[in-house]
């Protein structure tokens, strides 16, 4: 007969001589247990008490030996002798303990029940009495080390607390949780075993200890956490989130005193509550204070929210008492004496309401569930954990983790200029040029700048090649390529920001633009079934790693698939789904339709068994382009014709209900180094755009992120200063670029319509129009293919060189210094879009 072997200390070794216990090896005992090395001659009567487990084992036992000994009594039974013990797979301290609470005096067992308790042995007891469900000698041992931790009043032992704390929680026994909690917290006051007390609240969801210990940590300063050993990732992005929320919340509560209940005597009406927001301000701002009181509060750590709302109490507390100065609030004149009662209990309820330790991980009402929170897709909403809907606006990540030739001045596709820069500089220079712009592109700066716009989610493009080790050495995972998606990942969340990872780039390419970074017109991705294994692979591993990470909003598998079949995407689809969910069964999934994500026609029933998956529309507007036919003023019909456009590209969705996220939209701007005295009104008719669309998305409570967030000045939120190395060193390269007309992103052929003219004409000539529709006709058309293929590819291929040469000779400081043209700092911001972006955000948030 075994016990059951669940967590439970390795057997002793076979060759070990098992020694006899020195008490419980009892010379008239009926059966004989080895626990450990230790043999254990116990009375059975003892073991059955309570109807603990041993009663059902032995009962077990009694009927298979009766019914398999044939009629020979004398066969041997486990547990007769020394070497035919019944063998448990426990700790020999703990079963001692068991037996001492079966075999004391009632005298031995009183004292356990006071202060010269020996709390290892009731630990031990509690434990295993737990596991044998001896369910009277549990309760009463649980109950003495309340006694005995409710009553003690010395510096607790660290170890010894986390075991009692975990066989508190094990027995779900609240008395001593509490007692328990009380101990955590005067080592947290100390300054004491912070980050053990964080990884045991977290480990056994101790809601009453968990905002102490974080708030603890808090106040530490981030030089602690970073060189914490204990503490892991996801704890060190709670921290950064707290300190951000906090910090934000003690900068404005000096704007938002606690409300005056007027006094219905008091003859100053109204005065008194303009009175008392001026010496609430006053206390929380002053540095150098009246009679050196009020200075104290600024005095007080920036994020101690506790502190300074209390210190703020007891000085209104001392005016009101009269024991301190009065403090002169000049024009607003001084508090009623009938109100300052009152103003005593507002302050005292505001540190009922904030005095509370709050939970760091975000918003003190309630933190844990409005900002770390795992999204999911309800119906056609995404929500968080409590159900609440949560609308995700934002921007996308281009030209960082999978670059993009407009978006950064080069020509062609990522591969090529990788390829040509570690040909001209040495792959050693170039590889530390590229890590210098991935650090730079996105820092600290520029999360806390999208953060105050009240922007909420960004989307995360990456190229595959960041995690394959190599095209010709597949399915090898390169570890490094978690290296700045973590980062980045992190630092969103340290400012309450979701990010949504977005594989951008796959073998093959997904579809026929340069962004898939294959330097072909093809989708060649849906012909090879080897690539998009290599796809499904790799989810598996990303799935894996950021599985449980609640600040990523969810997975965008594939971004814009152009399947000429309209069936290959599906199946694609079909077993990423399967993968994800085996690796990850919570993050949403965000599947864009075919046709870069505007046809969801070819999807037929199989979202039915997808679940907490959303689908992401692409939606920019031709009219913020420059091939726009007319230019755009917001007439009726204009946005009548905007609004058809919006409509049909999710009203398959929604027939069925689903949810929708636009995951790309919004226009392109006119920079005055090209389009001169032209380039404000021009803008100002994109900026229409912009708004009207906003305007579109509001109605319908849509999800969307815009693109983008930083580039070189066409279309981003904030963009590279002209006055930056980079910009410098490519001025005349970035002029020949846009007078050739060679990204294909919003470009303008003026300057070489003629060129290509003929070629589409002979083009025409030859072929007949019925031959002209290839796919992804209509979305492109004859002439946008012979731009692909000519301008956007062939002319591109040929400038891919000029543009590695330019770094030729740099030194690595100058290297850094070209990267470091990235960095928000010295960005300029595109205003009016922010403006617009920011003041949509907060009407949004107000009307919910």
């Amino acid at each position: 007969m075994m016990a059951s072997t669940s967590t439970l200390p390795e057997p002793a070794a076979e060759d070990a001589i098992p020694q006899r216990h020195p008490q419980y090896y009892i010379s008239d005992g009926n059966t004989v247990l080895r626990v450990e090395n230790t043999l254990f001659k116990v009375h059975r009567s003892m073991l059955v008490k309570d109807k603990s487990a041993f009663d059902a084992m032995f009962s077990l036992e009694s009927f298979t030996h009766d019914t398999t000994q044939s009629g020979n009594s004398a066969a041997p039974q486990e547990g007769d002798s020394d070497e035919n013990p019944i063998v448990l797979l426990d700790k020999a301290d703990e079963f001692s303990a068991l037996m001492w609470s079966l075999y004391s005096l009632p005298a031995e067992i009183a004292v356990s029940m006071g202060m010269q308790a020996n709390d290892t042995q009731l630990i031990h007891l509690a434990r295993i009495a737990h596991k044998y469900q001896f369910r009277s000698t549990e309760a009463w041992a649980l109950a003495a080390l309340t006694t005995f931790h409710s009553n003690s009043t010395g510096t607790p032992n660290v170890q010894n607390l986390i075991e009692i704390t975990e066989l508190a929680s094990l027995c779900e026994y609240k008395a001593l949780i509490s007692a328990v909690v009380i101990k955590w917290k005067r080592l947290l006051a100390e300054g004491r075993a912070v980050a053990s007390a964080i990884d045991v609240a977290e480990r056994l969801n101790l809601r009453q200890l968990l905002g102490h210990a974080y708030y603890s940590m808090m106040l530490k300063g981030r030089e602690v956490w970073d060189s914490d050993p204990q503490l892991q990732r996801h704890q060190r992005i709670r921290l950064l989130s707290g300190h951000y929320n906090l910090l934000k919340i003690c900068e404005e509560l000096p704007d938002f005193p606690p409300r005056l209940n007027h006094d219905s005597t008091c003859i100053r009406k109204g005065r008194c509550r303009s009175a008392f927001a001026a010496l609430w301000k006053t206390i929380l701002t002053t540095k150098d204070g009246n009679a050196g009181i009020a200075g104290q509060v600024t005095r007080i750590q920036s994020v101690d929210l506790v502190k300074k709302v209390m210190l703020a109490e007891s000085i209104v507390k001392a005016l009101a008492e009269g024991s301190i100065p009065a403090i002169d609030l000049s024009e607003h004149g001084e508090i009623h004496g009938k109100c300052m009662p009152n103003a005593v209990q507002a302050t005292q309820d505001k540190v009922k309401e904030d005095g509370e330790i709050p939970d760091v991980s975000s918003h003190p009402r309630d933190l844990e569930k409005t900002i770390m929170s795992l999204l999911k897709v309800d119906g056609t909403k995404i929500v968080n954990e409590a159900g609440e809907e949560v609308i995700l606006r934002g921007a996308g990540l281009g030209g960082w983790m999978n670059m993009e030739n407009f978006i950064t001045g080069y020509p062609g596709c990522e591969f090529q200029i990788r390829e040509a820069l570690a040909t001209s500089i040495g792959l050693e220079k170039s590889d530390f040029f590229f890590d210098k712009f991935l650090d730079y592109f996105f820092m600290d700066a520029d999360a806390k700048f999208f953060s105050t716009l009240g922007l909420n989610c960004i989307r995360l493009p990456f190229n595959y090649h960041h995690f394959e080790a190599d095209d010709m050495n597949p399915r090898v995972l390169k570890e490094s390529g978690f290296k700045h998606l973590d980062r980045v990942i992190e630092l969103c969340a340290a400012h309450n920001i979701y990010t949504i990872l977005d594989l951008h780039t796959v073998p093959g390419g997904q579809n026929t633009g340069w962004h898939s970074d294959h330097g072909g017109h093809l989708a060649n991705f849906w012909k090879h079934k080897d690539f998009q294994d290599r796809t499904v692979w790799l989810w598996e591993q990303l799935a894996a790693h950021y599985k449980g990470n609640k600040w990523i909003a969810g997975y965008n598998p594939l971004n814009e698939p152009t399947d000429p079949s309209h069936s290959r995407f599906l199946a694609f689809y079909q077993r990423v789904f399967k993968v994800i969910r085996a690796a990850d069964p919570e993050h949403i999934i965000f599947f864009d339709g075919n046709t870069w994500a505007q046809d969801f026609s070819a999807f037929g029933e199989v979202y039915k068994e997808w679940d907490n998956t959303a689908y992401s529309i692409h939606d920019y507007s031709p009219f913020g382009f420059p091939a726009a036919h007319e230019p755009y003023v917001g007439a009726p019909e204009q946005r009548a014709r905007m609004q058809r456009t919006y409509e049909a590209k999710r009203a398959w969705l929604d027939e069925r209900g689903l949810c929708v996220w636009n995951g790309e939209w919004g226009p392109v701007y006119a920079r005055k180094q090209y389009e001169g005295e032209r380039t404000d009104e021009i803008n100002k008719v994109r900026f229409k755009v912009l708004e009207d669309q906003l305007d579109m998305y509001s109605k319908d409570r849509l999800s969307w992120s815009i693109w983008l967030y930083k580039d070189i000045g066409f279309q981003g939120m904030v963009y590279v200063s002209q006055s930056t190395p980079y910009m410098k060193l490519f001025a005349d390269f970035l002029a020949k670029k846009h007078r050739l007309a060679t990204d294909s992103w919003g470009a303008d052929d003026t300057h070489v319509r003629a060129v290509y003219a003929p070629l589409i004409e002979h083009i025409k000539t030859e072929v007949p129009e019925k031959y002209w529709d290839i796919y992804p006709h209509p979305a492109y058309r004859l002439g946008d293919r012979a731009a692909l293929l000519a301008r956007n590819i062939l002319v591109s291929e040929f400038l891919v060189r000029e543009w590695a040469d330019h770094f030729v000779g740099k030194t690595e400081k100058e290297l850094d210094e070209i990267a470091a043209s990235f960095r928000f700092e010295v960005c300029e911001k595109r205003d009016e879009l922010n403006r617009v972006l920011m003041e949509n955000a907060s009407a949004s948030a107000a009307a919910r």
